[in-house]
């Protein structure tokens, strides 16, 4: 495994947000590919995502954190997400409040939204 294995995975099938800390996932319904993500890493959690027949490998806090550090520089789709999702742990509270915000307005960008420059 690869970072940049990892960073398509994310990019295509992770998301990031906040929820009392930075929190982070990828979705599959091939368990051992999550598990070979957390073996990778070497943190985080994957567990059945309810219902869903889907798999989920989660990570938070300072786990979230460095592993947002690592997808900086692999993922597109998500850049802006992990941007503004790794300022938020630094940030003053009335701060954090405008980057909460903003990481929740960013998810709502298509990708074919940012290939046509309306980002």
């Amino acid at each position: 495994m690869q970072w940049n294995y990892v960073g398509g995975l994310f990019d295509g099938e992770g998301c990031v947000w906040y929820d009392s800390s930075v929190r982070v996932s990828i979705s599959n319904t091939h368990k051992p590919v999550l598990d070979a993500v957390k073996k990778f890493v070497g943190y985080g959690t994957v567990r059945m995502d309810g219902d869903s027949k889907v798999w989920k490998w989660e990570a938070s806090g300072i786990n979230a954190h460095h592993f947002l550090k690592s997808m900086l520089s692999v993922c597109e789709i998500k850049h802006p997400q992990i941007s503004v999702a790794l300022m938020i742990r630094d940030a003053h509270p009335e701060q954090r409040e405008v980057l909460k915000a903003a990481l929740k307005g960013l998810k709502t960008v298509r990708y074919e939204d940012r290939q046509n420059g309306s980002d």
